[in-house]
């Protein structure tokens, strides 16, 4: 019999129920071991007296991108936000997992709390619209070194977790989504 390996979608949908139950109080006991792979995977001191090493503390602006699931399934994102991350765009798009998602993007504004670290990204007008689908609104946490972000979509039925990091996608933008980046 041949044993599976998990993929990386089934290991990043894992650790982000994980660190949504640890954010809202759920988590089970662990380990010193575990506390301090968590604690470095949330950017936080793993020793006391520690410091994040991210010089990008509390600064959310610029491009993320990474995967997000609704009901069409696992879909590709990239989100790029303006400095002050009040404003941005949006950019949706198919995965070789799922590549019958049609590309599409919106303008967003956020809004980010620097001691909870909590992003807020809230939905805006179309600029590239797939017929029959909804802009979404995001809330999540941004990790203490500022790199990754991991939240929900809400507002929609059948969308659940995003999960982002901050870096450019490849993947190129439609040019009417470009003319629009903060």
């Amino acid at each position: 019999m041949q044993t599976r390996r998990p993929s990386v979608i089934t290991l990043a949908c894992a650790v982000v129920i994980y660190l949504l139950a640890t954010f809202a109080g759920f988590a089970p006991s662990l380990s010193a071991q575990e506390s301090d792979a968590l604690r470095a995977l949330r950017g936080a001191p793993t020793e006391p007296g520690m410091a994040p090493s991210s010089s990008r503390q509390g600064l959310v602006g610029g491009e993320w991108s990474g995967r997000y699931s609704c009901r069409q399934g696992i879909t590709g994102v990239r989100i790029v936000l303006s400095p002050d991350a009040l404003r941005g765009v949006f950019h949706f798009y198919a995965v070789p997992e799922n590549p019958e998602v049609p590309e599409g993007c919106f303008r967003v504004s956020g809004s980010f709390d620097p001691g909870s670290r909590i992003l807020t990204l809230l939905a805006g007008g179309w600029i590239v619209r797939p017929r029959n689908y909804a802009a979404a609104n995001a809330t999540g946490v941004v990790d203490a070194g500022g790199e990754n972000f991991i939240g929900r979509i809400t507002d929609l039925s059948g969308c659940s977790a995003i999960v982002l990091t901050r870096e450019a996608s490849s993947r190129p933008l439609p040019n009417a989504c470009a003319r629009e980046l903060p």
